[in-house]
């Protein structure tokens, strides 16, 4: 099966399919057949009965098998920088090509989400084959992926199609590879619990822009995130671009940034004409400029977060797509905040402990983790949305230790994934060999919500673990770190800002965030209670 996968990835081309027009011969803002039927089968149906879009690209432009696609996206993750967003992220500009191309890239941005606060996701993908007026949504209770299916929040779809400007256009959603190529990654950020309003967007007059807008934006609150899927530039014959032949990357790159200026601007209008008079073959420049106007109308920002080409993984310029994560980032207003999780049980504790070591052995010795949990007992807190951490000890020295700051499913199965995680994918350390398992002592991390700092006199060694960050940069400590070396508070700071990959003393930069969590620390070796008031981030120790 992998091969398989690495043979139509090699054959695939690193982005859109067509791109001047989106639709081979036809201009997305003016094509030559627009349709607003939706001729969806009319047989009457119960409420009950699921309608499912299934992935058509699973196997071809990402991995095909829940297994291989969850190691695909968590690798991307896990190798993403932390991009140091100064708001919550309201809505990503996010690349689709196969993920062997963009995955890097748009792990950057699905990074920053909180999975904690976003419950529901608005996609704003587009329709490159087949051409239509305005914006169509799907009539399906449920999109799959090989890791499960998500739910369509129905109620707000069938609302929004009750406006002129949207409808239902089944044609445009059979082969389109822009919206499902998103849904891994909001599965594995995410985890279970969220539900879609997903959206392909066409053709779109100025004038319908701010009526568009108008429709979607009692759907953004603060659960909501929206995710815009769009390439930059295709460069190439084969693209049927090629503005110059000469300082190739440089001159993408500039024609790139030009767009970013005004979408970083919210300048819905002034990125509009940027395009057409450039020619820039951005293949999502509609739902991108949907997106500007309901930014606009929030009063949101936009920053860049990551940027590169197809063109620079491969070495050859002849045919190159770009692609960009962009964060678009706003206040929270009039939210209440998720009451803090009560403290673990000795027995709750005990499971989980056990779980990883089971999760472990079972990896290693079947290569997979272990499917029948029969016999444990999964209490209501061990289903809560918590980030954890699995640290692994052979007589007192470290072997291991990955985690994720924040929740990506219930804390049982962030535990089994980040043993796992621990045990064969910390790049410190070779995997774990069979022998070694009866020697290894394991230490779990439950953490609670960050809380960012405003004068590090107020960070407690032994209660606090802390999160440093600046610009790209980004690293954590946990709790225990600090007691177990013996350091002082300001020698706390300074470790991890060397850990970010920042000058020691960078914590008393202003333009540095400081952020702190605290954990409930217990191991196998010794139980040890935390207090419980902090959350965020992503993996290591």
């Amino acid at each position: 099966m992998i091969l398989v996968f690495l043979l139509l990835a090699l054959l695939l081309p690193p982005a859109c399919v067509d791109t001047k027009g989106d639709t081979p011969g036809v201009d997305q803002n003016h094509p030559a057949e627009i349709d607003t039927r939706c001729d969806m089968p009319t047989d009457e149906q119960s409420p009950a009965v699921q309608k499912v879009r299934k992935a058509v690209f699973a196997g071809s432009w990402y991995e095909g098998t829940e297994p291989a696609l969850t190691n695909q996206i968590d690798r991307f993750l896990d190798g993403a920088k932390m991009a140091a967003v100064d708001k919550p992220v309201r809505a990503l500009i996010s690349p689709h090509a196969g993920l062997v191309y963009s995955g890097a890239t748009a792990a950057v941005g699905f990074k920053t989400l909180d999975a904690e606060r976003v419950k529901r996701v608005m996609l704003l993908a587009l329709s490159h084959r087949h051409p239509f007026k305005g914006a169509s949504i799907l009539d399906v209770t449920h999109y799959e992926t090989p890791l499960g299916l998500i739910p369509v929040d129905r109620a707000a779809c069938d609302e929004i199609v009750g406006d002129e400007h949207f409808s239902c256009v089944p044609g445009a959603h059979r082969s389109e590879h822009s919206l499902e190529i998103q849904l891994p990654f909001l599965q594995r950020v995410l985890g279970e619990g969220f539900s879609i309003i997903p959206l392909l967007v066409s053709h779109v007059d100025a004038d319908a822009l701010g009526a568009m807008a108008d429709v979607l934006l009692p759907y953004w609150n603060d659960e909501t995130v929206v995710v815009v899927s769009s390439d930059f530039t295709h460069y190439g014959e084969g693209y049927g671009y090629v503005p110059f032949d000469r300082e190739i990357p440089e001159n993408i790159s500039k024609l790139d940034h030009g767009a970013v200026d005004r979408i970083v601007a919210l300048d819905a209008e002034g990125f509009r004409r940027y395009v057409a008079d450039t020619g820039a073959t951005i293949c999502g420049r509609n739902p991108i400029a949907l997106l500007l106007t309901m930014a606009r109308k929030k009063g949101y920002g936009a920053r860049e977060l990551f940027y590169t080409t197809s063109g620079e993984k491969t070495g050859d310029y002849s045919m190159s797509c770009s692609y960009l994560s962009i964060a678009v980032t706003g206040d929270l207003g009039g939210e209440t905040k998720k009451p803090m999780p009560a403290e673990l049980t000795d027995a709750e504790q005990a499971t989980l402990l056990e779980l990883a070591r089971r999760s472990i052995e079972s990896q290693i010795e079947t290569g997979a983790a272990p499917k029948d949990l029969s016999g444990f007992a999964i209490t209501p807190g061990l289903e809560e949305d918590l980030g954890a951490f699995v640290t692994l000890k052979i007589d007192g020295r470290l072997r291991g230790c990955i985690g994720y700051l924040t929740g990506r499913g219930p804390l049982y199965k962030t535990v089994i994934q980040n043993a796992i995680n621990a045990a064969i994918h910390d790049p410190r350390f070779p995997e774990v060999r069979i022998e070694e398992i009866p020697r290894i002592d394991i230490e779990i991390s439950v953490l609670s919500p960050v809380v960012e700092v405003d004068d590090p006199e107020e960070i407690k060694v032994g209660r606090d673990g802390l999160i440093v960050s600046r610009g790209f940069n980004r690293g954590t400590l946990l709790p225990q770190v600090a007691p177990e070396y013996g350091w002082s508070r300001i020698e706390f700071l300074e470790h991890t800002c060397a850990k970010a990959g920042l000058p020691k003393d960078a914590w008393k930069d202003e333009k540095t965030k400081i952020e702190r969590y605290a954990a409930q620390v217990f191991g196998e070796l010794e139980g040890r209670g935390g207090e419980l008031e902090g959350r965020g981030g992503e993996k290591d120790r």
